[in-house]
């Protein structure tokens, strides 16, 4: 089973954006968050909010004519 939830940064890296640029998905709504260890650590977006954003932001193939 892989990670269900990462980092800021992590997410940041993965869907190339900033980390202020995260945080403004999040502000939207369109990313999902936890804060597993409130008070210790940062928050966390869930996998799956990460998944359903690349899913939604996905550029079909037929779109591309080399």
């Amino acid at each position: 089973m892989g990670k269900l939830l990462y980092r800021i940064d992590e997410v940041a890296q993965m869907i190339s954006r900033s980390r202020s640029g995260v945080y403004e998905l999040l502000k939207r709504g369109e990313l999902i968050a936890h804060n597993p260890k409130p008070g210790r650590k940062g928050m966390r977006v869930t996998a799956e909010s990460i998944d359903a954003f690349l899913a939604k932001h996905k550029i079909p193939t037929d779109e591309f004519n080399p």
